[in-house]
Parts: structure tokens; C-alpha cells; sequence
């Protein structure tokens, strides 16, 4: 039984090196048999189908976001914002190591088969909601920073959205600089949020105390 695990898994963690590198349809059953060094039949004994196959994949990369893409950035970055950008550098980093030929696994993937495999699909989504929340849990630790009424689950999507839409761009140009403007100006909107919440606090304060009669002096900072 153990062999035979082992051999599903191995296909599995060759599906996921093609489909990365070469994209989901132009990656045949015989290309992952013949790299994964199983048979026909053997193939066939763990998967119907490619579509079955790409499947396994998703679940895969849900099973892996943790250990992968997340605990590296709780071990090595404290400051929760910080720790988000840190995070986007990660996916720059794998752009400019590979010369643009792949960026975010997930993304390319979900690109490929949403039409055509509902079933992977639907496991896709659920680790981008996985990303999301893990992300929101990050903004959460910085709640105070922005203005109350921040709807954290939705700027945690903004986020993967444009480290999505960035990594897209940088692909198609084969230039890093759409993936830097992209998250050079999602910072500066993090910038406006954490300014307008720092503001209001500022007005609250200024409200304490004794209310100011109106021949009063202006208050100055």
C-alpha cells in the first residue's frame, strides 16, 4: 500500500512541476507518465483522467499554503503590514528568478481549467479563500491602524487581486516594473487608510476635556 501511495504521489508532484512550468493543456498524460516513470496502466490505476489528475493538484496546493507560503512569513516578519508586502515580494522574486516564464501557481491554474473542471476549480477557490483569510487574520493584528469602518476581508482581497492582476502583467511585458507600480501604489493606498485612521483618533482627542465656549481661541496643533 505504501508503494502504491507513493507512486500517486509522485505523480502528483510531477502534474504540479509540469502544469507550472509548461501550463495545464500543454502538458500531456504522457509527459507526467513518462517524467513520473509509471505505466499506462499505472497511471490510470490512481487517476481517470487528467482533469481527475488536476484535482489532486489543487488539493495540493490548499494542503501547502500554510507550510509554504505562509509560515515563512510569520517566522521571518513581525510587523503584520510588513509581513503582507513581504509576502507580495515573494511572488517578485519568483518572477524575476524564472525570467517571467511562471509566476503564481494557483492562478495559472485556475486560469487553465475554469471552464473545463469544475470539480478543480472549486478547490482552487477554496485556497484563494484561504489566502484571503489568512491575510485578513494579518490585517486584523493591525485593526487599530486603519479606520474603523475597513472592511479587512475585502482589502485582504484587494491584495490578491493585485499581486494577481501584477503578476499578469509582468508576465505579458516580461518586465518587473507593472508588478512594482502595482504594490507600490496598493502601499500607498495602505499609507491613505493608516493616515485618515491616525486622523480621526488625532479629532477624537481633540474632543476630550471640556468643551470649548464660542469666544474661545481656536485650538492649534
Amino acid at each position: 500500500m505504501g508503494h502504491l501511495t507513493s507512486r500517486r504521489e509522485k505523480i502528483i508532484d510531477t502534474a504540479m512541476r509540469l502544469f507550472y512550468r509548461r501550463g495545464y493543456h500543454r502538458t500531456g498524460i504522457v509527459d507526467i507518465r513518462e517524467q513520473a516513470g509509471v505505466t499506462t496502466s499505472g497511471f490510470f490505476y490512481h487517476f481517470s483522467s487528467k482533469a481527475d489528475l488536476a484535482g489532486a493538484v489543487a488539493k495540493r496546493y490548499l494542503q501547502l499554503l500554510p507550510s509554504q507560503v505562509f509560515q515563512p512569513m510569520l517566522q521571518t516578519v513581525d510587523d503584520p503590514v510588513e509581513r503582507v508586502f513581504a509576502l507580495l515580494d515573494g511572488y517578485k522574486e519568483i518572477l524575476m528568478g524564472n525570467e517571467f516564464r511562471t509566476g503564481c501557481p494557483m492562478g495559472r491554474l485556475a486560469i487553465e481549467i475554469s471552464d473545463s473542471n469544475p470539480k478543480a476549480a472549486t478547490i482552487l477557490n477554496e485556497t484563494f479563500e484561504m489566502w484571503i483569510n489568512e491575510v485578513k487574520k494579518w490585517l486584523s493584528e493591525a485593526a487599530d491602524r486603519f479606520p474603523p469602518e475597513t472592511d479587512l476581508a475585502r482589502l485582504a482581497m484587494f491584495v490578491l487581486v493585485t499581486m494577481e492582476g501584477a503578476v499578469m502583467l509582468s508576465r505579458s511585458t516580461r518586465d518587473i516594473e507593472p508588478f512594482e507600480e502595482s504594490v507600490e501604489e496598493l502601499q500607498r493606498y495602505f499609507e491613505l487608510l493608516c493616515a485618515k485612521a491616525r486622523g480621526k483618533k488625532k479629532g477624537k482627542g481633540k474632543g476630550k476635556g471640556k468643551g470649548r465656549g464660542k469666544d474661545d481661541p481656536p485650538e492649534t496643533d
